[in-house]
């Protein structure tokens, strides 16, 4: 019976039980390198969503935050009312240890 792979990809870093330390840290900041030249790449257009979104929020508008990984928990931390907890923000709430994780 033969086996396809829907929701995987091949990896940039096959083997990595074979990899030293120092092979597994370089791999790692290259991909974090990956992940910021990406983003330098759009930063014109996150500007302009921000600047576009910035004045709905201010109005009473909402963002809704989809996903349930990270996204997910910063959607729960930006939930709370940031004067929560005698004006500490989300200090002190059931939701502070999200941030600290994050």
């Amino acid at each position: 019976m033969s086996f396809t792979k829907v929701t995987e990809q091949d990896s940039n870093h096959n083997d990595l039980e074979k990899k030293s330390v120092k092979e597994l840290v370089e791999a790692m900041h290259e991909e974090d390198n990956n992940a910021l030249n990406a983003i330098q790449k759009v930063l014109p257009e996150i500007t302009n969503l921000i600047e576009d979104i910035a004045p709905k929020m201010k109005s009473g508008g909402r963002l809704f935050y989809i996903g349930a990984g990270t996204s997910g928990a910063k959607g729960e931390i930006h939930r709370v009312d940031p004067t929560a907890a005698g004006g500490k923000g989300i200090e002190g709430t059931e939701f502070a240890s999200y941030r600290r994780q994050l």
